[in-house]
């Protein structure tokens, strides 16, 4: 792989990085990862974190050093009108 090809990649990974107010530790939301890395399914993106959790375990790496559970709120331009106009 050339190196421009592998500088776009990474550029792509940059575009998706979260950092943590506090501590400004890196980390990135599973479902901006799973396009990037070829998944076009949720579901099928899931079964592949759910092995690499397994490897952690085996290699008795901690999980949570690596993977956290989160719910990302996503608030939908629809929802935010009903509530303006339940308001008036």
């Amino acid at each position: 792989m050339d190196s421009r090809r592998v500088e776009q990649i990474k550029n792509q990974f940059d575009n998706v990085i979260q950092v943590t107010e506090e501590e400004q530790i890196e980390y990135w939301y599973a479902r901006d990862l799973m396009r990037l890395l070829g998944y076009s399914r949720w579901e099928n993106f899931e079964k592949a974190i759910g092995r690499a959790v397994e490897s952690c375990e085996t290699a008795q790496i901690d999980v949570l050093d690596h993977f956290r559970e989160v719910t990302k709120l996503i608030v939908y331009m629809n929802a935010v009108l009903m509530m303006m106009a339940l308001r008036e």
